[in-house]
């Protein structure tokens, strides 16, 4: 397995250039900070207990927040959010509880088997890493990043395709650059005014803008 490369390391203009750009910027007419807050707030309480309420759940994150792309699927994604928790109810607790117990990404990285079970339900007329890190990320955003292109791209792992080990090297890619910018990170949260609810996203943003 090839070595990951070195840290990304950017100065405090770099940052705060790209946070404002970000902030300032939408996806399919919703302003990306609009967007950030309705799916934070969404996942506030959890995934929900029922089964309608746990499909828009998936469906949003899917939908609304592009964690699949259309051209993809075979039929709506609402079918394909049931096809996901179909797979998610028998394992619900246990799904539930790895994500609670995930350490924060600035002490540890997920283990490639705790990332292989969250993934697992994620399949349902194939496999989907981004959506499912995508909904990771906004139930805990202190500990799971999203496994973005452009974040890829600015990490120097283009490449990188989304199995639970490569999510995994991701992680360890993003924790290693999270680290390497904290106080330039600390700087910028006040350009951010709030937005984010951890440097996990604040980051996130930064690379959004700079891959």
């Amino acid at each position: 397995m090839k070595p990951l490369p070195a840290p990304v390391r950017f100065d405090r203009d770099t940052a705060e250039r790209a946070i404002r750009e970000y902030n300032a910027g939408s996806y399919r007419g919703c302003s990306n900070v609009a967007l950030d807050r309705a799916a934070y707030d969404c996942f506030a309480a959890g995934l929900a207990d029922d089964g309608a309420g746990m499909i828009e759940l998936v469906r949003f994150v899917g939908e609304d927040y592009g964690g699949a792309q259309r051209r993809f699927l075979p039929h709506g994604y609402r079918e394909e959010a049931a096809l996901i928790v179909a797979r998610l109810v028998p394992v619900l607790g246990r799904w539930r509880q790895l994500v609670a117990d995930a350490k924060l990404l600035l002490d540890a990285v997920p283990d490639e088997t705790t990332v292989r079970e969250l993934f697992a339900p994620f399949a349902g007329t194939k496999r989907w890493p981004v959506w499912c890190s995508k909904t990771l990320h906004f139930l805990r955003p202190d500990a799971f990043p999203i496994l973005d292109s452009l974040a890829k791209n600015a990490l120097g792992l283009a490449g990188l395709d989304g199995t639970p080990r490569n999510y995994r090297r991701f992680c360890e890619a993003f924790r290693a650059t999270l680290l390497a910018n904290q106080d330039v990170l600390a700087a910028a949260r006040s350009i951010d005014a709030g937005a984010s609810p951890s440097d996990i996203k604040l980051l996130d943003k930064i690379l959004y803008q700079i891959g």
